[in-house]
C-alpha cells in the first residue's frame, strides 16, 4: 500500500542523471547492447539494460513498467532482509530477529520515493541484498555450490549496476574466517559442513570466478574502445569533487605540477569560463579538447592525488568528517513529479495525488537531523551488542565491515548525500534487528531470584 501510494503520485522528473540513463536505455532498446554509440568509460550497463528492456517491451508505458518493477524490488526487501536475519541467527532468536528486521526495513519510506525515479538505487539495493542472502546461504551450507554460483552471478550483476560493489567481497572474510580456522572433523552433527575449510575456500573461489566471467564481456568492450580492460573509470572525477570542492570537500588549491598546468591549459582553451573546482566543468572540457574519456579521468585522478599529497592532513580531516556525515546527513526533498515537460515525450504519464502519500512525506525520518542521529546511535549500540556476543561476534564484524565499506568508500570519493546512504540502510536494519534479538535473549537468560 505504501509503495502504491507513492507511485500513484506520479513519476519523478527525468532530468540530469535520470535523463542520461533514459538515453542509454533507448540505445539498448535500439540494439546497442554494449553502448558502443556512447564513448564513455564512467558508466556501467546494468541499469541501462533494465531501462532498455522496459522500453523494448512496453513502448510508451516503459516508464510505468520500470517504476512498477523498482517499487516491487523495494517491497521485496522486507522478506529478503527477514530471511537473511533468520538464517544468520539460526536458533530460537531467529523468529524475533526476522520480525524485528522486517518491521525496521518496512519503515524505510524514503526508499519508495527513489523507486519512482529513473535512478539505479532501487535495483542496486535489491541486488546487493540478494547477494548477501546468497552469501548467508553459502555460510550455512558450505558444501552447496549453487549458493556460490548464485552469489557470483548476483555480485557481478550488482557491479554492472554500480561498480562501488566490486570490492565488497573483502568484507565476507569476516563471516567465513571462523570456518577457515577450523580443523576437519568426522563428527556427524548438523554443523559438520563447517569443518571443511578447503571445500569452503573452493566455493568462495567459484563465486569469484563466476563474478569475473560475468564482468568479462564489459571489460572486453572497454578494452576494444579504450585500449585496456576495466569495469569503469570514474575515480578521478569523484576524487576531484572531494579534493577541490569547498565545504564538505577539502577545498585544496590546484597544484603547480606539470600535469596540473597541462590540465588547466586544456580546460581553459576548451571552456574559458570553466570552474576548475567543478568536476563536470573540468571533465567535459577535457573531453571536448579531444582527450579520450578514460584518459581524462586518469589525468584528473593524477592531479587530485598530487594536491592531496601536498596537504594530506586537511584531506584526511575532511574525510573523517564525511565519514561521520554518511550516517547523519539528512535527506533532501525526494525525487518528485514537477511537470510533463520534464518527462520523456514518448511516455504516458500519470498523477494521482493522495492523502496517504502526503502523510508519508511528512512521516519520513530522513529529513530530521536529530532522528538520524538517534537512529545512528541505536545502530551503533546494536552493533556493539553483536560484537560483544560470544556467539554472534563474527556476524557483527561482517555486517559492520559491509556498512563501513560503503561509508568509507563514499567518504573517499563522494560528498555524502542520502541517496548514497540509502544503499546501506537494509544492512543497518539487519544490524538493528539482530541487536534487538540478542538483547532480548540476554535478558531472558538472567536468572530470577526465588521469592
Amino acid at each position: 500500500m505504501v509503495a502504491m501510494a507513492v507511485v500513484l503520485d506520479g513519476p519523478a522528473a527525468v532530468v540530469l542523471d535520470a535523463e542520461s540513463y533514459w538515453q542509454y536505455g533507448q540505445s539498448v532498446a535500439g540494439g546497442d547492447l554494449w553502448l558502443e554509440q556512447h564513448d564513455i568509460a564512467y558508466r556501467t550497463p546494468g541499469y541501462p539494460w533494465l531501462i532498455g528492456l522496459c522500453q523494448f517491451i512496453a513502448g510508451p508505458k516503459a516508464l510505468l513498467l520500470l517504476i512498477a518493477i523498482q517499487a516491487a524490488m523495494c517491497v521485496s526487501l522486507v522478506p529478503l532482509c527477514a530471511f537473511i536475519a533468520y538464517h544468520l541467527v539460526g536458533d530460537d532468536r531467529g523468529r524475533v530477529a526476522s520480525n524485528a528486521v522486517a518491521i525496521i526495513t518496512a519503515t524505510g519510506i524514503s526508499r519508495y520515493y527513489f523507486a519512482r525515479a529513473v535512478l539505479g538505487e532501487s535495483l542496486f539495493v535489491f541486488l546487493l541484498m540478494a547477494h548477501v542472502a546468497c552469501v548467508v546461504g553459502l555460510w550455512k551450507k558450505p558444501s552447496n555450490w549453487r549458493w556460490a554460483v548464485a552469489g557470483g552471478l548476483v555480485l557481478g550483476t550488482t557491479i554492472l549496476v554500480r561498480p562501488v560493489a566490486q570490492w565488497l567481497w573483502v568484507a565476507h572474510f569476516f563471516l567465513f574466517f571462523p570456518i577457515l580456522l577450523t580443523k576437519r572433523t568426522d563428527q556427524a552433527d548438523d554443523d559438520a559442513e563447517h569443518h571443511f575449510p578447503r571445500r569452503t575456500v573452493s566455493l568462495l573461489a567459484l563465486m569469484a570466478i563466476v563474478t569475473g566471467l560475468l564482468l568479462a564481456p564489459w571489460c572486453i568492450r572497454n578494452a576494444t574502445m579504450f585500449g585496456r580492460p576495466f569495469v569503469t573509470e570514474f575515480v578521478g572525477r569523484n576524487i576531484w569533487i572531494v579534493t577541490f570542492q569547498d565545504q564538505a570537500g577539502a577545498g585544496l588549491p590546484l597544484p603547480t605540477t606539470p600535469e596540473a598546468k597541462r590540465l588547466r591549459q586544456l580546460v581553459l582553451i576548451a571552456h574559458p569560463e570553466a570552474n576548475l573546482s567543478n568536476t563536470w566543468d573540468v571533465s567535459n572540457a577535457l573531453v571536448k579538447s579531444g582527450m579520450a574519456d578514460d584518459k581524462a579521468d586518469h589525468l584528473m585522478k593524477s592531479v587530485a592525488a598530487q594536491a592531496i599529497g601536498s596537504d594530506l592532513r586537511t584531506w584526511l580531516e575532511r574525510f573523517v568528517r564525511r565519514t561521520v556525515n554518511f550516517f547523519r546527513c539528512i535527506a533532501d526533498e525526494p525525487p518528485t513529479f514537477t511537470s510533463e515537460a520534464e518527462l520523456p515525450k514518448s511516455q504516458d504519464w500519470w498523477r494521482y495525488p493522495n492523502w496517504l502519500e502526503t502523510y508519508l512525506r511528512r512521516l519520513r525520518f530522513a529529513p530530521n537531523l536529530f532522528a538520524n542521529m538517534a537512529v545512528s546511535l541505536g545502530l551503533f549500540l546494536s552493533w556493539i551488542t553483536l560484537v560483544l556476543s560470544r556467539k554472534d561476534w563474527w556476524i557483527g564484524w561482517w555486517l559492520g565491515a559491509m556498512i563501513g565499506y560503503f561509508a568509507f568508500v563514499t567518504a573517499a570519493i563522494e560528498i555524502p548525500a542520502y541517496r548514497y546512504r540509502l544503499v546501506a540502510e537494509p544492512l543497518m536494519g539487519i544490524v538493528g534487528g539482530l541487536g534487538i534479538s540478542s538483547l532480548l535473549s540476554f535478558r531472558s537468560k538472567i536468572p530470577c531470584e526465588s521469592p
